[in-house]
């Protein structure tokens, strides 16, 4: 039950919000056209204009508003998942990303093929990873000298053909998507690798970790991983086990055009498990820029060097 519904300012942007005591619950809901929908606790929501000041506050605004578009407005945050909140968002680090980012949030809003869609720079730069208004009226007037859209007034804009090409484009190179599809070998001997090394990395650098044997599904498991890897924004192979599987899945995603990062347990990249030399990496791939890691800790810091190096 909430009560105590008042006018407010939105303590990370400074801009009109409706605030909501949450009831018996410690805690507050807030509702900013900026920000979007978010909850925080009670220590938090009397402390928030102080923490401000010791992180970047657009990109906490640009952080929660991502989560609230995808219908994430039910997280409560804490003073100390702020923080962890902001490193987990990937932003965008090029206009060309910021512009898809803009196609995408006007097809979500689109209701039919040739329709003025509002969006206003006032409101909607958090939602495309920027820092204010001026820096959206900037990506607009070059997503317009690029084709992609016409731009009225009162921030009415029209997707063109040309925007449309773009948007098939991204949604089949998973541009759209946080997903990451990790191949690898399923054996409990995996499962530290798993958790602590590859997951971690994924996650820390902004994206969402996925191993086919971890989705419910009904359909054909071939089909169900041939969906995930068309779905994924890239890929990420590891060979230890020397597993066929991996070897398909990885060369799957390599036709597609994705970026595939190729990892491998030491040992079994040197073919010295158990004295076998035949359970080393196929010459076909050991000239690649492998991952080759000794230990969980190490794989999760390769990888995560390697994903903001490379993605």
């Amino acid at each position: 039950m909430m009560t105590s519904n008042l006018e407010h300012k939105c303590s990370i942007c400074c801009k009109p919000a409706k605030v909501e005591h949450l009831g018996r619950a410690d805690g507050y809901s807030i509702e900013c056209e900026v920000c979007g929908t978010y909850m925080v606790d009670g220590s938090l929501f009397a402390s928030l204009k102080s923490v401000m000041d010791s992180i970047e506050p657009w990109k906490l605004s640009c952080a929660i508003r991502m989560r609230s578009d995808k219908g994430r407005s039910n997280i409560y945050y804490s003073k100390d998942s702020l923080v962890e909140t902001i490193e987990q968002t990937r932003f965008p680090s090029t206009p060309v990303e910021v512009i898809d980012n803009l196609l995408l949030l006007l097809s979500k809003r689109n209701s039919s093929y040739g329709a003025k869609i509002l969006c206003s720079s006032r409101t909607d730069y958090s939602a495309i990873g920027l820092k204010d208004a001026s820096e959206m009226n900037a990506i607009t007037r070059f997503a317009h000298e690029q084709g992609f859209i016409i731009s009225g007034s009162a921030m009415q804009m029209e997707i063109t053909c040309a925007g449309w090409l773009r948007l098939d484009e991204i949604k089949r190179q998973g541009i759209d998507t946080n997903r990451v599809f990790v191949a690898m070998w399923f054996d409990t001997q995996m499962n530290s690798a798993w958790e602590k090394g590859l997951k971690t990395a994924i996650k820390n650098c902004g994206y969402d970790p996925e191993r086919v044997c971890d989705r419910p599904h009904n359909s054909d498991i071939c089909d169900e991983i041939i969906a995930c890897i068309k779905n994924a924004k890239f890929v990420v192979a590891d060979f230890t086990g020397n597993r066929g599987g991996v070897y398909y899945e990885a060369g799957f995603a390599h036709g597609l055009g994705k970026q595939v990062i190729l990892t491998c347990r030491k040992d079994w990249f040197e073919g010295k498990t158990e004295g076998k030399d035949d359970e080393k990496i196929h010459f076909d791939l050991n000239h690649h820029n492998f991952i080759i890691w000794d230990d969980p800790d190490d794989l999760a810091q390769q990888l995560t060097w390697r994903i903001k190096a490379t993605i």
